[in-house]
């Protein structure tokens, strides 16, 4: 039985999985990845509590930063997808695929996206305890500060790394 030969990846999804996945406190790339996400994260939290307080529908700036928001936060779920076999490397494309997907992050992720899509149910004409019903779906945003941690625990680290190499 001839085995196949394992594919290298490409030099686009190395860079992916540097930028998303590596968190590497002397890499740019990473660094510049890390703050730009905790600031989206940040900026989507501050929306949502703006949001759920009726503030929102004054002001449509809000309503074109959000699809910007989510537009980033859809392109970093499907790069987490297509780089899922070099995350998971040890399984097949298709299961390490599934694994992503299954994964607590992923999960979240979607729930997010899902709650961004079921915002734009117009809500005219519906009773008042639907619409309280799909405000409170519109706080399980707050679910990103998952990704905050995530990003906070690297930019922590770059912050230890700095102080450890002044300290030599």
């Amino acid at each position: 039985m001839e085995y196949l030969e394992e594919k290298k990846p490409s030099k686009f999804k190395l860079f992916l999985f540097r930028a998303f996945e590596e968190h590497d406190i002397k890499d740019p790339i990473c660094i510049i990845f890390d703050v730009f996400y905790m600031l989206l994260i940040l900026t989507s939290l501050i929306f949502t509590i703006i949001e759920v307080t009726e503030l929102w529908e004054r002001v449509e700036a809000f309503e074109i930063i959000e699809y910007v928001i989510v537009f980033f936060f859809a392109i970093e779920w499907f790069s987490m997808l297509y780089i899922s076999d070099i995350v998971f490397p040890s399984f097949s494309r298709g299961k390490s695929m599934l694994l992503w997907i299954s994964s607590f992050e992923s999960i979240v992720d979607l729930i997010c996206l899902a709650v961004f899509i079921v915002s734009f149910i117009p809500l005219e004409g519906v009773s008042h305890e639907i619409e309280l019903f799909f405000r409170f779906i519109t706080l399980i945003k707050l679910i990103r500060v998952y990704k905050w941690h995530k990003y906070f625990l690297a930019n922590k680290k770059r912050r230890e790394g700095t102080k450890d190499s002044k300290d030599m």
